[in-house]
Order: C-alpha cells, then structure tokens, then sequence
C-alpha cells in the first residue's frame, strides 16, 4: 500500500479529457494553468524540433504556438521528460464552426508546416484539422508533439487524413455545399475518399489532381493501413506532392449561393439611414463598456462586431450562416488587428460537448462567456422563428454575459417581425416591450434606452446584476 506521504499533492490538477491519444505527451490543468507533458518516448524528436532550429522558425511565424519550458516539472505522472508551459488562447473552436476560409487556411498552414519541416529532417505524424486552432484571426498548429523525425524510406502516414480532414471538405464544399463543412460535427475522422467520390459531380474526374487524390484514391479508403499516393515518394517527389496540394487547396473557393442574411443591412431593410443611425448609438454605448473579451450573437456581416474590435475587445463573432461568416472570415484575415475570431454556430441549436466520454469537445455554451455581450436583432427571431420564451433566451444570454450587454428590440409591428410572426399569432400576446424588459430584468439593469427612429426599434444597455 501507498504511503501518504508518497503520493503527489494532485489538488488543482486536472488532465485535459480529450488529451489521451498520442504517447508522446498530453496536456493537463494546474490551478487552471495549461501545461503539456512531454514523455521519454518523444524526448529525441523534442531534442530535434528545437535543436534543428524548426521549433524557433515555426513559433516566429506564427505557426505553431510558442511555449516555455517549466524547469523540475515531473508532470502529472511523475514521469515527464519534461513539462511545457504552451501560449494560452482565450477562445478554443473546432472545424465544425469555421467557415470554408478558416479550413482552407487552416490546410494551407498544415502543408506549409510540413514542406518546413521536411526542409529540417521533420514530417508532421497527424495532419487532423482538430491540431489546429485559431489565435483571432490566424490558423496556428498547437499540437507540439505531432512533429517527428522523417524518414525518407518511408510514406507520409498523415497523407490520407489531410485529404479526409481538408482536401476532401473543402472539394465538397466547393462543388457541392458550403454548409456541408458542418457534417464535421458527426464526421471526425473527416471525409473519406469514397464519400467524396460519391458527391462529387462527374466532371471533377477530368481535374487530374482531384483524379488522383479522391477518385482514384477512393478504393483505398476502406484499407487504412494500405498505400497511398505517397506511398514511394522519394524526398522530392513528396515534396511536389504537398506543393500540388498546396496549389489545389488554395485555388478552391466555396460554392456561392444566395442566403437569407447575408445583405441584410444592405438590401433587407431599410438601409443606409437605420443602419447609420443604429452605428452611432452601438458606438455610443460600447464606449460605455469596459472589459476584455466580447462575443457578437448573430453578427451577420459583422459590422458591429469589427466595432467591439476597434474598441479593443477580442471578439467572438458568431453567426449560423455560413456565407456571411466566410466573407467575414476573408476581411477580418486582411485586419493588422488579430483580435476577431468567427465561427458558424446556430444559436438556437449550440453544438453539444462531443468526442469519446462527450470530453474532447466542450460544449459551445461553456466557451461564450465574455465580458460583454452583442445581440442585434435577433432576439425576435429565437421567439418567433424557434418558439424560445423570452425568459429563457434572457436566461440564455445571461449565462454567457459577466458584465454588460447592447441588445436590440424589434417591436410586433416591425416589418421583420410581422414576416417571421406569421402563422404564429398566438405568440404575439407575450412579446411586448414591456414582456421584454421583464425577462431581461432578472438578471440584468436597465443602463441606457436608446430609441431608432428609423424603424421604431429600442437599443438598451443593460449590466449583470451582482
């Protein structure tokens, strides 16, 4: 039996539950500081990350996301090599909430890692899109330990997930649908060859690259141990491969299609007049708030998000339709500030915590939170569109809001409203001003009340009760 004074003081640490496939280390929790163990079995492709110079020129770019080493950390275990201490980012998101943009720069900056690796004596063992986060706007690979040693005798073992987890997506999304890169929810192997093959349209068989790396590739989908492509490849001959790939990737634009939301400033309302005037008072009162973070509920375009963001808050910028997220995606990309992350999320209906034990993922509710809150007009369309009692979406909102939120009333009489209201008359006896600021106020005080003359619409600033 153990003796007490043997076993390690394990308070405040907690292993991360989707942090268990790969032997070479994990992460963990100490007093809610990120770490990541590092075990003797990775120590010589370590030793060679960082003394090939490969680490260095990864984290300066930008790339792969920086660490410090903590000095006589013996891990959670007791038996680390050693313990890293990587960048904290502030909002953690997965491929099923980015838009057909973000997988595509995310696939970029795999193949870019891996040409940069090679050039080092490296090759990326896991080429999963879920090694891949974003910092604001900037895909960055935060799995340090999917680095190893290359052998040129051997194939690049993470070809077939890179076609399963980017190439084949992003084809699907370009020829097919855009939303489809939301299957990822339900699809976390990725996209095999064969599903593709059978989506595809015929005449993606005379692309000679999506030939080679999806039609013809597909009986090797159900083998996932058989070759593949890479199979013989010789250092240059993978080398043009992943350049190939690199080509084919990022040529490929998502399949345009018209939505409900995208134009909604510009060509669903009234225009230019409300939207100048509902600017100026969502300036007004942001300047009113303080904090650091800020989540955008149903930003649409994004317009009021990039406003939080030149107020100096990260921001969380949210919307489920894809199109309008992705055109955001592409301007936010272009920002000298990287302080604005999208994601394709439907409120109404947030992503569960999912993966094996529901722990790899968590749920898109436990990671909103935020020191200020937007919510546009939107709160018309849970109640009429999704049946949600204003009580709950008060109680919704609040649950991710610590300090203050900017929300907008649409009155019954709305334009909007009357559309999304008809046939269900019988919810327009509980949704008033007054029934409003009755939901908001269990949980909320009234700051401000600004009144659009536009449209009749009511802008508040409310602060969380304490």
């Amino acid at each position: 039996m153990t003796k007490r004074n043997q076993v390690p003081d394990l308070t405040g640490v907690r292993r991360l539950g989707g942090s268990f496939r790969d032997p070479a280390g994990f992460l963990f929790f100490e007093n809610d500081i990120p770490l990541r163990q590092v075990n003797p079995v990775y120590a010589d492709n370590f030793k060679l990350l960082t003394g090939s110079g490969l680490y260095q020129e990864l984290s300066d770019a930008g790339q792969l996301i920086s660490h410090e080493i903590v000095p006589e950390h013996k891990g959670l275990d007791g038996k680390a090599w050693c313990v890293l201490r990587p960048k904290w980012l502030s909002f953690v998101s997965y491929p099923y909430e980015w838009s057909f943009f973000q997988l595509q720069q995310a696939a970029v900056l795999t193949l870019d890692i891996n040409l940069k690796a090679m050039a080092k004596g490296m090759i990326l063992k896991d080429a999963s899109a879920w090694n891949i986060q974003f910092d604001g706007c900037r895909p960055v690979l935060v799995d340090t330990l999917s680095l190893e040693r290359y052998d040129k005798s051997k194939p690049w073992v993470a070809y077939r997930q890179f076609c399963q987890h980017f190439l084949n997506p992003l084809l699907l999304a370009a020829y097919c649908d855009a939303t489809v890169l939301q299957e990822f929810i339900f699809r976390r192997e990725g996209f095999s060859a064969a599903y593709a093959a059978s989506r595809l349209p015929w005449r993606t068989r005379l692309n000679l690259g999506i030939l080679m790396h999806v039609h013809l590739n597909k009986r090797l989908s159900v083998n996932t141990s058989g070759s593949d492509p890479a199979a013989t490849f010789s250092f240059e001959k993978l080398e043009r491969v992943l350049l190939h790939l690199r080509g084919m990737v990022a040529s490929l634009k998502p399949r345009a299609s018209k939505t409900t939301w995208e134009d909604y400033y510009s060509g669903s309302i009234s225009g230019e007049g409300y939207l100048n005037e509902k600017a100026a008072v969502v300036e007004e009162l942001i300047q009113l708030t303080n904090g650091i973070t800020a989540t955008d509920l149903g930003c649409n375009n994004g317009y009021f998000s990039r406003m939080l963001q030149q107020a100096g808050y990260r921001v969380i910028a949210i919307d489920s339709d894809v199109q309008a997220i992705d055109q955001l995606a592409r301007a936010n990309h272009q920002s000298p500030v990287n302080s604005l992350l999208t994601i394709v999320a439907d409120i109404s209906n947030p992503s569960p915590a999912l993966g094996w034990r529901n722990s790899e993922d968590k749920q898109l509710i436990d990671r909103l939170e935020a020191d200020t809150c937007l919510s546009l007009a939107l709160w018309h369309h849970l109640y009429f569109q999704y049946n949600i009692p204003l009580a709950d979406i008060a109680a919704f909102t609040a649950s991710i809001c610590r300090q203050f939120l900017i929300v907008e009333y649409v009155p019954v009489d709305d334009k909007k409203t009357q559309i999304i209201s008809r046939g269900k008359e019988q919810l327009i006896p509980g949704y008033s001003r007054e029934a409003f600021e009755k939901a908001v106020s269990v949980f909320f005080r009234i700051i401000e009340i600004r009144m659009l003359s536009e449209e009749k619409r009511i802008i508040y600033l409310l602060k969380r009760n304490t």
